[in-house]
């Protein structure tokens, strides 16, 4: 990612460090389906299961959302700011 690379040469830490693997992968993959929502429709592709790593996606069909995705996901965005307002 290229946010996460930038954080890295700038200040010499990533936002992954910050919330751990599990909790960055969920934030990846929910900034995927973000895309797919806003560029093809909420259709899956290649790309979408390749950088998300959603190995039940099916391509050609519409991506599953769900309210407790939704919910997981926000709490995440919630407890990364936390941490990155800390970090200044």
């Amino acid at each position: 990612m290229v946010a996460e690379d930038k954080l890295k040469s700038l200040f010499g830490w990533s936002l992954e460090s910050k919330i751990g693997q599990s909790s960055w992968q969920s934030l990846v993959r929910a900034f995927q389906v973000r895309h797919l929502i806003a560029h093809r429709m909420g259709v899956v592709d290649e790309e979408y299961k390749t950088k998300s790593g959603d190995q039940y996606a099916i391509s050609g069909r519409k991506i599953e959302l769900s309210s407790t995705f939704v919910s997981e996901v926000l709490y995440l965005v919630l407890d990364l700011s936390k941490k990155l307002v800390a970090c200044f």
